[in-house]
């Protein structure tokens, strides 16, 4: 079995494990082999979520499945510099798709092993579809966003998603699996969280672990 499949079965049985309801609007924190109900949130609800766009960026992805069609889209991610803390939020949304034959029923996101992370979604953002819940892997390294039956489908786009961390610094270095509903899925490059080069001068290598897990 491949990695793909793995960590696609690991988030499904979170789901199965049961899910965290959370009826207040606030960012929902997301721990290792939870998985939690999204409510969505707005920035009036939550004046944190205010801040500058570091880098947004799109990719175009294209996907095939077992009937002969094909599902295109962008991939659209976005790095937010917090007004409050300077600490970042990783942002995503799904836009442009065409399909007449599949949908997209999640898309999980690696890179996050030993960071804390909040998870929800823009009421106030653009798109029309949101994540029903979020989970996360055992090994703490991914955060999977699940739509609700019928998922995503052309032309419909996703509401931004995001991941709150108390990073400060960011790379080209996490992943962004995009699944769908049969099964097959298209894996992208995406930004993730890095240590800042400060506090690692400062811990020096023995100490690298600890300034990745900031608990």
């Amino acid at each position: 079995m491949d990695s793909t499949m793995t960590t696609a079965a690991a988030l499904g049985a979170v789901l199965t494990m049961g899910v965290c309801t959370h009826a207040s609007a606030s960012v929902v924190d997301l721990f290792a082999g939870d998985s939690v109900a999204l409510n969505g949130i707005t920035l009036a609800e939550d004046p944190t979520m205010s801040g500058v766009v570091a880098i947004d960026f799109a990719q175009d992805f294209e996907v095939g499945d077992p009937a002969g069609g094909r599902l295109t889209g962008t991939l659209q991610s976005r790095v937010l510099i917090r007004n409050d803390t300077g600490e970042l939020d990783f942002k995503w949304r799904i836009r442009d798709l065409h399909s007449e034959t599949n949908s997209i029923s999640s898309i999980v996101f690696s890179g996050y092993e030993g960071w804390d992370v909040g998870v929800e979604w823009r009421v106030d953002g653009l798109g029309d579809v949101a994540p029903a819940y979020a989970s996360r892997t055992v090994d703490d390294d991914s955060i999977g966003f699940l739509f609700d039956t019928p998922y995503l489908f052309a032309p419909h786009e996703s509401r931004f998603m995001f991941a709150r961390t108390h990073a400060m610094d960011f790379d080209l270095i996490g992943t962004a699996r995009i699944n769908l509903a049969s099964g097959e899925s298209v894996v992208l490059s995406t930004f993730a969280p890095v240590p800042t080069p400060g506090s690692l001068l400062v811990l020096g290598s023995a100490g690298v672990i600890a300034a990745r897990r900031r608990r």
